[in-house]
């Protein structure tokens, strides 16, 4: 089983975690919240916990991709929760992973993954995206985000000294070159793909 893109902040089993309140994950205040790719709608946290549970007893520990640091949030937990879990950091940013999450495994762009996962090098923070392409699919972290009805480039402001708004662009367009039936956005949720570029 490969999770990609954790967030949030959950602890121990599933006896131990905190329930959110009914209305779901979002009405709990918790960092943000987990929507069903298919219906949209948010999923509350034990249900979450639940679905991951089955994925593990059917499939075995789960492997963690990372696409940028600030994302390791509940890697820890999920870790933590599954004996034999492993937990994949871009080289660039290890060091940054490490004071967040336990890494077990670094890649470089161009490695085959768990999953048959490939990474794509993002210029913005040393991030990856993740090629899916048993599902054509470009999963992407804090790079590409989607609006209402678009997907544009993370703000500049977000760019750290020594990144460019060009050399963001050129890293975007060269993951979208595989031209992605679906972009599945950190930032923006699931959805389909048509344009080329950016």
């Amino acid at each position: 089983m490969t999770a990609l893109g954790c967030g949030g902040r959950y602890g121990g089993r599933t006896g131990d975690r905190p329930q959110a309140p009914r209305g779901g994950i979002e009405s709990a205040a918790l960092p943000y919240q987990i929507v069903d790719a298919h219906t949209r709608k948010s999923v509350d946290e034990s249900a979450f916990w639940a679905a991951l549970d089955s994925d593990v007893d059917e499939h075995g520990p789960p492997a963690i991709l990372l696409t940028v640091f600030w994302h390791a949030r509940s890697s820890r937990d999920i870790f933590n929760s599954y004996e034999g879990t492993t937990v994949w950091a871009h080289e660039p940013s290890l060091e940054e992973f490490s004071k967040r999450a336990p890494v077990t495994n670094v890649f470089a762009a161009g490695d085959e993954l768990p999953g048959g996962v490939e990474p794509l090098a993002m210029h913005h923070m040393h991030e990856a995206a993740f090629w899916l392409p048993s599902h054509a699919a470009l999963l992407v972290g804090d790079s590409i985000l989607g609006y209402e009805d678009e997907v544009r480039l993370c703000p500049e402001g977000w760019l750290r000294e020594g990144e460019s708004p060009e050399q963001l662009q050129a890293t975007a367009n060269r993951a979208l070159e595989r031209r992605p039936r679906w972009l599945l956005l950190t930032h923006g949720g699931p959805r389909q793909s048509s344009p080329a570029s950016l």
